[in-house]
This record gives C-alpha cells, structure tokens and sequence, in this order.
C-alpha cells in the first residue's frame, strides 16, 4: 500500500494509493488492543498499511476487525507517525457508550471521528440485535387440572445466539454479553374442551411474571384454543425464560405438541 497521508500540492498519486482510496483498504486496519480498549495502526511502516495518518480530522471513517469482544463502555485508539493520537471513546447514536458485545471478537467495525465530539460513532450495527431462538414442544402434555405446569420445550428449531441448552431444555438462558431488551413470545395450543379457563404465562428465572394472558373456550367450538402471550422484558446474562399453562376445565387437559406450543425470543437492543 502507497503512502496517503500527508499529499502535497503538485505530488503524484500512486495507482495503488486511488485503488485503496475507492476500496476503502487505505483506512483499514486490525485492531492490536484488547477489550473494551481497540487500538489501530497507521504510521506509514507498521504493518501492510502504509497510510500515515497525523491528526483526527473531522469525518474521518476507520474500519478494523475487533480483537475482542467488547464488556463496555470503549475506546479506540490511532497510532500514527508520531505516536498515539489519543483515547478517544467510541459511542452509538452520537452519545450512547457501547453496551456489552456492541462489538465482538473478528468483528468487521467502521467508525467516524466527529472533531466536535471528540469521540468516535459506530457506524456499523451492534452485534446481537437480531439475535434469538426458538422452541417448541415436541409431543402432546398433558395439564394437570387447576395446576400451573411447566411447559417441556424439547424440541430446537432456531437458534442465533446460544440460548438453548439440553440440559435444561425447558427455558432459554441468556449467554454472557447478551444482555438487552428482549420480546419474547409465548404461543401456547391447548386441546379442544369447551369447559373452564385457560392461562398461560411467561416464566423469568422460574418464577411467573405477573403479566398473565387468559381466555374462555368457546362454547360449542370443536377447535383447539390458542393464546398468543407477547412480553418486552429486560434480560441479563444467566436470566432464564420459559412458559407455564394452566387450565380448570375439571379434568386433565393436553397443550398440543408439533409446533402448536412454543416459545420465541429476539433481543431488540443492547
């Protein structure tokens, strides 16, 4: 790679240098630094990036893969020709610090300096927004009359993020650095019985929350009764969640298995 920086009036420009200016490679390097502290080099000899970069300039845009997944607020540090340039942090949305794994280990990053600020804005998406899973129960259970019953999930249909863990396949667990606002769903199926109630609730960490949905079977109907039960709820590493069901229509009643009783979540934001 050509040097970039500085270019005085009257210099050639190399090929490689307009090549690397239209591809972006000229503003890219691996980070060298370690959580929650990246660090970048561009110093015209470190490295196959031979760009100098002598000062944080307005606008500036870096891009560089993540040598670490990030546990907090960050910073971003330029080696240059003479130098660090400084810590400057790097934030989302112009002011927010990062919030855990906003960043993660091999992460392609691209950020803008903002001289007025003094820091750094994330340009690309934080990492895990978008993450879930869902579950589903495998066979027909049967509910024991007027007894809220935990609801087996043994059956894995999606997975983006390691919520699932066979061992305790009845919840989703969130891993360490998922932290964040989560909607989650729970759908579930109960058999066709036209007598009594039927709840279900999301459960955190074993216990109900207090939002409960309930329905009353229609009279005469020969069709199963589903309740739809949506949450937003905040989740920290080890947070479990799963569903529990309860019915009174005086006997044992099944919540149907082969996809009809499932749970969903997706994390909206850090």
């Amino acid at each position: 790679m050509a040097f970039v920086l500085p270019v005085n009036g009257g210099d050639l420009i190399q090929a490689s240098t307009i090549n690397g200016l239209a591809n972006g490679s000229v503003f890219y390097s691996p980070d060298i630094g370690v959580s929650n502290s990246c660090k970048v080099t561009f110093d015209g000899v470190t490295g196959n990036n031979k760009n100098r970069i002598s000062a944080l300039t307005d606008g500036l845009v870096i891009t560089f893969q993540a040598a670490a997944t990030n546990t907090g607020a960050s910073t971003l540090e330029i080696m240059g020709p003479a130098g660090s340039l400084g810590l400057k942090s790097i934030v989302r949305g112009n002011s927010t610090p990062l919030a855990p794994s906003d960043i993660r280990t091999g992460q392609a990053v691209t950020v803008v300096y903002l001289a007025g600020a003094g820091r750094f804005q994330l340009i690309t998406s934080p990492v895990g927004i978008g993450y879930g899973a869902v579950t589903a129960v495998t066979a027909d259970t049967p509910l024991t009359n007027m007894t809220w019953t935990t609801l087996p999930f043994g059956t894995l249909t999606y997975d983006s993020g390691g919520y699932w863990n066979t061992g305790s396949n009845t919840v989703l667990t969130i891993p360490t650095g998922l932290d964040g606002l989560y909607l989650v769903i729970l759908t579930v199926d109960f058999a066709f019985n036209a007598t009594g109630l039927r709840y279900c609730s999301i459960a955190l960490n074993g216990s109900n929350t207090s939002d409960r949905t309930v329905t009353i079977p229609p009279v005469g109907s020969l069709t199963d009764v589903f309740i739809v039960m949506p949450l937003v709820l905040r989740l920290y590493a080890g947070d479990t969640i799963g569903g529990v069901a309860w019915q009174s229509s005086g006997a044992s009643l099944s919540v149907r298995g082969a996809g009809g009783t499932r749970m969903a979540l997706v994390r909206l934001s850090s």
